[in-house]
């Protein structure tokens, strides 16, 4: 484990936004296995094929675990998709239609309504999304606030939807995993949480702290960077601390094609 991580995203000084406590969430029903969750905020009411393929990926490779879209738009998945989809309200609705036996979520897609003041609720992100939200870049900043609120109320993983799979997740991976997109930079893209995980927590209150609206990133690769440097610097002569505080992967893991490799560019343009 390496002490230069990232540049100096560490060293800001935030001023918090006055929030309430992080409310104790134990008595929600919990998941019969951790979830795949994706989140969708923006776009069309159909999803595109891309993001159908990532989510039947997931859902291939993880027969186990429920598949959940996250969304206040789609209505349908594109493509021509065989497989099942069950729309419900909120994901306390999802949790009861996941609690159903296996074999009738087989090949089975989620599609929760979502309720973002609601989800929001009893974490630091409510006051934001109530005051500040609407600041800068607002659908990824929101996008990047909602899979850290999510993944710390239930637990389970995130994916975006143009991550395909081609293994399932390793169940080390939800101790709390993310991987590195560059060679100093970790990113959100990818991420596995344990229900109550103090490094989410650490997130949810430096997004809130440090919010920077415009700065694109911000809050999302810069914050897991910052989160895990601080983290990092304090306890660097304690490794088995900061293993247990978040696994951080190689970037093979998730990202073997570089976002700006020539490659890529010229296959997209």
């Amino acid at each position: 484990i390496t002490r230069d991580v990232g540049s100096n995203h560490s060293q800001q000084h935030c001023d918090p936004l006055a929030s309430p406590p992080f409310r104790d969430e134990s008595e929600v029903l919990p998941f019969p296995a951790p979830p795949i969750f994706f989140v969708q905020i923006s776009g069309e009411e159909t999803l595109a094929p891309i993001s159908v393929c990532a989510m039947v990926s997931a859902a291939k490779w993880n027969p186990q675990r429920p598949v959940i879209l996250l969304t206040n738009k789609v209505k349908k998945l594109g493509g021509g998709l065989a497989w099942k989809v069950t729309q419900t309200d909120g994901i306390e609705s999802a949790i009861r239609i996941s609690q159903r036996p296996l074999a009738d979520l087989s090949h089975t897609i989620i599609i929760a309504r979502l309720n973002i003041s609601q989800v929001f609720e009893g974490t630091p992100l409510y006051t934001w999304y109530t005051t500040h939200q609407n600041s800068g870049f607002q659908e990824v900043n929101l996008a990047d606030g909602l899979r850290l609120v999510v993944l710390f109320k239930f637990g389970g993983s995130y994916y975006d939807l143009d991550m395909i799979s081609i293994n399932a997740i390793p169940p080390s991976f939800l101790q709390g995993s993310l991987g590195y997109q560059q060679h100093f930079q970790l990113n959100n893209a990818a991420i596995s949480f344990p229900k109550n995980a103090s490094f989410l927590r650490d997130a949810l209150d430096s997004f809130v702290a440090c919010f920077k609206g415009h700065a694109w990133g911000h809050q999302g690769p810069h914050l897991m960077t910052r989160v895990f440097q601080k983290f990092n610097d304090t306890h660097y002569n304690r490794p088995e601390l900061v293993q247990n505080y978040v696994k951080t992967l190689p970037r093979e893991t998730f990202y073997p094609v570089l976002f700006n490799s020539p490659l890529l560019v010229k296959m997209v343009n």
